[in-house]
């Protein structure tokens, strides 16, 4: 006799997933199958919070329509944000290039009360970690740190298959690092706005991304000044974590993060023979 078949019914429910970053937002939505039925992404710089309600809450309501998916098969939103937690509730404190609303509204009940859905929000670094252990490398390894390099520098932690987020959901959060140590941080908005000084068109990262030229000269210069500062992150992660590997990700350009780990420096003396 031939064994049962067994499979999930992708459309038994469904989930959407919103990411906000400085320069725009992208929104995805998932069938109970975990495949992406469809994603949309929105420019827009500086970044308004009543732009992004209005405009989020268009763009699901017109995905669930494009698709025919009841809005009550909706499990929820999981919306991923740039920026620390402040200990005040689900208050994050965003860079300052998005306005005073991001750091005054707990996010997750502006965004559900805007899209009449329950709302999950998470740290984008831990949303990059974590989607890294569900589709990426973490199918391998379950100890692993992502380090997250886009308009600021953090890092997701991943241990035995978990999320790591720390006290007061902060772990990770390497920009510290460089504000009590005086390095600059190693971001793409320091490259970016380090092009548009030598006469670059880059209005935000999304433009600095889709035009990306590894043979900006630019580049190497701004490899060179942050090479110490990328090697005190990843000595940081080794020596407090000790992580089988580190991931260099999020927005970062394949060719670009080559470049960034080839410029780490390990210890150059061993102790006894061992390196």
């Amino acid at each position: 006799q031939p064994s049962a078949s067994v499979s999930l019914v992708p459309g038994y429910a469904y989930c959407v997933g919103v990411s906000v970053m400085v320069d725009g937002f992208s929104v995805a939505v998932m069938d109970f199958s975990g495949r992406v039925v469809d994603t949309q992404e929105v420019s827009a710089f500086p970044l308004r919070l009543e732009f992004v309600g209005s405009e989020l809450a268009r763009r699901v309501s017109g995905l669930l329509r494009k698709h025919a998916i009841p809005k009550e098969r909706v499990f929820g939103v999981g919306l991923s944000m740039t920026g620390p937690r402040t200990g005040a509730g689900s208050r994050v404190n965003p860079p300052l290039s998005m306005n005073a609303d991001w750091a005054e509204a707990e996010l997750d009940r502006y965004f559900s009360a805007t899209l009449g859905l329950p709302v999950w929000l998470d740290n984008d670094a831990n949303c990059a970690a974590l989607a890294e252990l569900l589709f990426g490398l973490g199918r391998e390894v379950d100890e692993f740190v992502y380090l997250h390099f886009t308009d600021g520098f953090a890092a997701g932690l991943v241990s035995r298959g978990q999320v790591l987020r720390g006290a007061n959901g902060n772990a990770g959060e390497l920009g510290r690092l460089f504000a009590m140590t005086g390095l600059p941080r190693p971001t793409l908005e320091d490259l970016r706005q380090r092009l548009v000084a030598a006469g670059n068109d880059a209005p935000d990262l999304g433009t600095l991304l889709q035009r990306y030229d590894p043979e900006w000269p630019q580049i190497d210069e701004w490899i060179s000044d942050v090479r110490r500062s990328v090697t005190v992150a990843v000595a940081a992660a080794m020596a407090l974590f000790d992580p089988r590997a580190i991931i260099f990700g999020s927005r970062l350009p394949v060719d670009l993060a080559q470049r960034l780990i080839n410029a780490v420096e390990f210890e150059k003396k061993p102790r006894r023979g061992v390196s």
